[in-house]
């Protein structure tokens, strides 16, 4: 029974963490034109394994 609560949760953070993405991407653009470092893949890098097990 966790482990379907557990693996359902991991899906939603995930699929929010990809919408966050895709909708800070112009953001992300911007930051990267006036040199500040904007480190999204690191949180969506730590989310996808876990999902994906």
């Amino acid at each position: 029974m966790f482990e379907r609560l557990r693996s359902k949760v991991l899906f939603a953070l995930y699929q929010v963490l990809i919408v966050a993405g895709i909708l800070l991407l112009p953001v992300g653009m911007l930051a990267q034109a006036v040199g500040i470092p904007f480190p999204f893949h690191r949180a969506l890098g730590r989310v996808a394994p876990s999902h994906e097990e």
